[in-house]
């Protein structure tokens, strides 16, 4: 039998920590994961009222065909996505290049921040 305190902290309760604070660090996350859980609640409701006015069958078609068809949107915006980005990679585009500080315009201009 092993004393208290000496089994090893359960990593469970640190990356739940660490999945709250990417969620609080990054607002857009938030957003994603309401908004999915709203999509599920609707999704489930709608199938819900399906199956009470048209059957078991029409419920079970609705809950086949919602995750189908989200599914195929998923994978052409996709293969759009990816396309685009295929062709920024191959034209040589880079997202982390920076812009070089622009140059003054004149000579004048130059001299005025000069002296």
């Amino acid at each position: 039998m092993s004393k208290l305190g000496t089994l090893p902290r359960v990593g469970v309760v640190d990356q739940a920590r660490s999945l709250f604070d990417r969620v609080r660090g990054n607002p857009g996350i938030a957003v994603a994961i309401v908004a999915g859980a709203l999509l599920a609640i609707a999704w489930i409701g709608w199938a819900i009222y399906v199956t009470s006015e048209n059957g078991s069958r029409a419920g079970l078609g609705v809950l086949v065909a919602v995750p189908a068809l989200l599914s195929v949107l998923a994978l052409v915006a996709g293969i759009f996505f990816g396309g685009y980005r295929l062709i920024r990679w191959l034209n040589g585009d880079s997202e982390s290049d920076e812009q070089p500080p622009s140059e003054p315009e004149s000579t004048a201009e130059a001299e005025k921040a000069a002296g």
